[in-house]
């Protein structure tokens, strides 16, 4: 978890009063910046209704949005980040309790749910961690990692049932996986020096296929050349980013290797251009700073125009990115 709460008192149930607070504050928006909420009411409405009965997903539901408090409410962002993190924990522990974790055509909605809400929190919590620089970043980043691959396995396995139950959720997920190539040139130089590195093919593969999937989330900016574009297109990028990335480029980021590091480096960039929503803040400029700090002036190059972009126009704090 993020490094945001070092209290030491023992878990306690969450009083009703701060139940009703977190739930009346939910939307699929926190999870999902510049949904179109109208579009998923019904979503929404089939979330909670699921969480009445799935108490491992109400527990979900509840932690991020305590999450979400955290960062927009700073004078009680103790006490709301280890909401958060009592409430996810007790969620885990709840949906752990599954016999043999056997999807049914019973559970299957609200699991689907509870993975999904999950993964943007862990992604959330991966991104806000401040600890023990780019090791403590990359070791909740690679959990994070390596859960969502697992979840995307999950809802595709129950795809068919899925579709018929929650079409709207399924069409809005697939779109964020499926991208197309990358038509800017702003990562060109660091495809150049992935070519001419020492790595083997399938290490450079693994490499420019991450840099292409960075290259495609920037077209998405606002503004930018992709054939979608927007904020939330961005978003997705951000949140999908280690879905699509291959195996073999964690692989790499496990094993520390200093050109995936670096690639790290690149998507940087993706988190800097969504500084303004309250899931990102400064986590951009915190792991690119990481990044270089372990790399060190070898690799200057490699992190050229990342730091340009990143750096050159610092996130300016918490007030502008508290309701986004």
């Amino acid at each position: 978890m993020a490094c945001t709460y070092d209290g030491s008192e023992p878990s306690h149930p969450v009083d009703i009063n701060l139940r009703k607070e977190l739930l009346s504050k939910f939307s699929l928006g926190l999870i999902s910046p510049g949904l179109d909420a109208k579009s998923f009411e019904l979503e929404i409405t089939n979330a909670l209704t699921a969480a009445a009965k799935a108490t491992y997903l109400m527990h979900e539901i509840l932690a991020v949005v305590a999450c979400h408090l955290a960062h927009t409410r700073p004078k009680m962002k103790q006490y709301y980040s280890h909401k958060a993190i009592q409430l996810q924990n007790e969620g885990l522990s709840l949906c752990n309790q599954i016999p043999n974790w056997t999807i049914t055509k019973n559970n299957r909605k609200p699991i689907a749910m509870f993975s999904f809400i999950l993964g943007r929190h862990l992604c959330i919590d991966a991104l806000a961690t401040r600890c023990d620089g780019l090791e403590g970043l990359l070791t909740q980043w690679l959990v994070y990692a390596g859960t969502k691959q697992c979840r995307v396995s999950l809802v595709n396995e129950n795809r068919t049932g899925l579709l018929r139950s929650m079409a709207p959720f399924m069409t809005w997920w697939d779109s964020g996986l499926k991208w197309p190539e990358g038509e800017g040139r702003e990562f060109g130089g660091v495809l150049e020096l992935i070519s001419s590195s020492a790595l083997d093919d399938s290490a450079k593969e693994a490499c420019q296929k991450a840099v292409n999937y960075v290259q495609a989330g920037y077209d998405s900016r606002p503004g930018g050349t992709g054939g979608e574009s927007g904020p939330q297109r961005l978003m997705q990028m951000v949140f999908e980013w280690a879905a699509l990335v291959p195996e073999g480029f964690v692989e790499m980021l496990k094993r520390r290797r200093p050109e995936a590091i670096a690639v790290l480096g690149c998507y940087a960039v993706l988190l800097h251009l969504a500084k303004d929503f309250w899931q990102i803040g400064d986590a951009g400029e915190h792991m690119l700073r990481v990044v270089d700090e372990h790399l060190g002036e070898g690799w200057s190059d490699w992190l050229a125009w990342p730091r340009g972009v990143v750096f050159a126009n610092p996130w300016d704090g918490a007030d502008e990115a508290q309701e986004r």
